[in-house]
């Protein structure tokens, strides 16, 4: 791809806590991104993009799309189309200002960029996906979790940003009620995921062998490499969840059926780097059907 179509959000104070980041309002989606024609700009990486592709094709119900190459094909004023593109998000608090890469998907129009943001796929920005290509060993399940995530919102779902406590809780109870599923299954786990790296907080370095992490989560796991895990999530294998730990402005532990590519588990966090212990046996409960938070 000869050059990448970013938005920039500016100097704004807000918390993207559901998974997606989806901002603009439920009643934009149905009057106005469900009539509109997606537009999927092409990132130019080979694995990126077809198994993007694919997925779009096995999952994609919501809207007619299109693949295009150029982000000259794109009139972002024009109302009729949404479009999918690698965005830069800049988010300024009270405290710092931070980057943040992340696979977005807006509505074309005049607003403001929250008020269009359908949906965005997170990266693990602080961690192994730096860069949107970084994440193709996943691209095919992308267009599912969207479509879903978009879908709950549609039908009325809220994701309460209020307190920590309550983010938790709606996670719970929107997310996580599938999560007693995943223990008929084999959780698959990258193993470059059990190390932490010279990015975790405060100069600390935590790594978990697969026997501890066994230990831990008292439940079916398997071991891969990045490409055995791509080849379960594409071949939508019945048998295998797999785990996706995803550290940007928060922390998400989450696991994903390769079969339907629906996400069954969503371990929010508000601060963190790196899967932990604490993270593990929170899973672990969630999957035996213990609640592990209750709201205020």
């Amino acid at each position: 791809m000869k050059n990448i179509c970013i938005a920039l959000l500016l100097l704004i104070s807000f918390n993207l806590n559901a998974q997606f980041g989806g901002t603009c309002p439920p009643d934009v989606l149905t009057e106005r991104f469900l009539k509109t024609k997606t537009l999927i700009l092409l990132t130019g990486n080979e694995k990126f993009d077809t198994n993007l592709a694919k997925g779009f094709k096995e999952f994609w119900t919501l809207t007619e799309y299109d693949f295009i190459e150029s982000e000259k094909e794109i009139d972002t004023k024009d109302k009729s189309i949404s479009y999918l593109i690698p965005i830069k998000m800049t988010i300024t608090d009270a405290y710092t200002t931070q980057h943040y890469k992340r696979y977005g998907l807006v509505i074309g129009g005049e607003e403001s960029f929250l008020y269009r943001n359908v949906a965005d796929v997170i990266l693990d920005n602080f961690g192994y996906e730096k860069f949107v290509t970084e994440a193709g060993y996943r691209a095919f399940g992308m267009p599912k979790l969207m479509q879903d995530f978009i879908q709950m919102r549609i039908d009325g779902e809220k994701i309460s940003g209020a307190t920590i406590t309550k983010v938790r809780y709606t996670a719970g109870i929107v997310y996580n009620k599938k999560s007693t599923n995943i223990k008929a299954k084999t959780l698959l786990i990258d193993k470059k995921q059990l190390k932490s790296g010279k990015y975790y907080p405060y100069g600390k370095k935590k790594s978990y062998s697969p026997d501890k992490f066994k230990k831990m989560y008292n439940g079916k796991v398997k071991f891969v490499t990045t490409a055995e895990l791509e080849e379960a999530i594409n071949q939508r294998n019945p048998n295998f969840t797999y785990l996706l730990t995803v550290c940007s402005r928060k922390k998400y532990i989450l696991i994903v059926d390769c079969a339907s590519a629906s996400l069954w588990y969503n371990g929010y966090q508000p601060i963190g780097i790196g899967i932990t212990s604490k993270d593990i046996k929170r899973l672990s409960k969630s999957v035996n059907g213990k609640v592990v938070v209750k709201p205020n």
